[in-house]
């Protein structure tokens, strides 16, 4: 069984018990992106990174529904163990409420796995590799202050641009879902498309960085529209096998 086979049968056969049946997209995004791409087979840096994003969410979970006390010394499962405690008692309906201990416990738990993977004797993840992790790190902290940030942004573009309030409003509470594996997905699609032009994993004889670079914005601006329809399709696709 693969990890993402692993999260969707949580999501799917235990997670329901705590209200979060669907809480494990963010984490599902990513892997998906992983096996995609080739990345963190088994063995590597970036496995044990992988590994202990979903590890403590595992763990997590087993404690809030009573099957073990075990966090294996994983400091983010004692943080999904809060999180999934509180969505099962309906207490984070309030999406500002719910990112921060969500996004509070990944981070509890890919800041492990990075420790783990340094100390491990496997060859140390590429610098494109090390961005990744950091991008998905910052998306994070980008969770848990949404708010305030779409508050600044407003306030900043309210009187000269708001249509260009509302756009990035709209990437930011895109790119900030868990409840879809699209997100994450797409995100780290970019993100790799972008360390790719940092670190000059660029098809020979294409264009130069600066070149990438220049162009780098008008695909991410077309990955975040497909990123849309996809999530759209996603979730009709889902509705319709519920309804079943």
């Amino acid at each position: 069984m693969t990890r993402l086979n692993f999260q969707q049968y949580m999501q799917a056969e235990h997670l329901g018990l705590l209200a979060a049946a669907d809480q494990l997209g963010g984490l599902e995004g990513a892997t998906t992106f992983t096996i995609r791409r080739g990345l963190a087979e088994p063995g590597s840096w970036l496995s044990y990174v992988e590994a202990a994003a979903t590890e403590a969410a595992e763990r997590g979970a087993a404690m809030a529904l009573g099957y073990s006390n075990n966090t294996g010394s994983n400091p983010g499962a004692v943080r999904w163990f809060n999180f999934f405690h509180q969505q099962s008692g309906g207490r984070l309906s309030e999406r500002r409420l719910h990112d921060r201990l969500w996004a509070s416990a990944s981070q509890s738990s890919m800041l492990y796995g990075v420790g783990q993977a340094n100390i491990a004797t496997v060859p140390k993840g590429t610098p494109r590799e090390q961005f990744w992790v950091s991008a998905i790190r910052f998306r994070g902290e980008v969770m848990q202050e949404r708010s305030l940030i779409i508050f600044f942004v407003r306030a900043a573009l309210a009187l000269t641009n708001k249509p260009l309030a509302v756009m990035i409003e709209g990437v930011i509470n895109f790119f900030t879902q868990v409840t879809s594996p699209v997100p994450a997905r797409v995100y780290s699609e970019i993100v790799w498309r972008l360390g790719g032009i940092l670190f000059g994993f660029h098809v020979a004889g294409g264009l130069s960085d600066p070149e990438e670079l220049m162009r780098f914005p008008q695909e991410f601006w077309e990955a975040y529209q497909e990123g849309i329809k996809e999530e759209e399709m996603y979730r009709s696709l889902k509705e319709c096998v519920e309804s079943v």
